[in-house]
């Protein structure tokens, strides 16, 4: 997609640029051309697709970037950092209450059972979001960490040794947060179904 290698892209210029050229590859503006012109348009277009896929996800963009700086991909197995533990605990135990509502909920076979879980449900319900919130200002967190590590990058301020270490570690956290993010995320959908 052009774009320069660093650890943080504006996602308006990365969408902007993907519309753009979204717009010459399509694979419908060949849609009278051959077969085999169709399929390359095809394979161009999902080429283009997957590298904005990966640009616009902070996970994605650092594991590529990482790739592309240490010849290799960053190791995703390490134990969960100190300062989340409390987070990672807290994570686990309500999508553990909130899978044991839906599954008591599931299996009610009354309608009185089912309102008298209604309240607990509702209590699951206030937890997952708060989770959710919390989540959302750690990941701003992770951005405003990135945006910095970026900085230093342009400018060389420490080694890029050092540097690629916080990049990793950043990689790390932005996978542990996505992952929990989907999980209360999940929770959330199967308690309101």
């Amino acid at each position: 997609m052009g774009q320069e290698r660093r650890p943080w892209l504006e996602p308006e210029l990365v969408k902007d640029k993907f519309l753009a050229l979204s717009a010459t590859l399509h694979p419908d503006r060949v849609h009278t051309a051959s077969a085999e012109e169709r399929d390359i348009a095809q394979d161009r277009f999902a080429t283009l697709n997957g590298a904005y896929q990966c640009l616009r996800n902070h996970k994605q963009r650092l594991e590529h970037f990482l790739l592309l700086e240490n010849g290799s991909k960053p190791d995703l197995l390490a134990d969960v950092p100190p300062e989340v533990t409390g987070l990672f605990t807290e994570v686990g135990q309500t999508c553990r209450r909130a899978g044991d509502w839906s599954a008591r909920n599931a299996a009610a076979s009354s309608p009185l059972l089912r309102v008298q879980l209604f309240e607990s449900g509702e209590m699951c319900r206030q937890e997952l979001l708060g989770l959710q919130k919390q989540l959302g200002e750690w990941e701003r967190q992770l951005v405003a960490e990135l945006r910095a590590a970026d900085e230093a990058w342009i400018h060389e301020t420490p080694s890029r040794g050092a540097l690629l270490a916080q990049l990793e570690k950043l990689y790390r956290l932005f996978a542990y947060c996505g992952r929990w993010s989907q999980q209360v995320q999940d929770r959330l959908v199967r308690i309101s179904i």
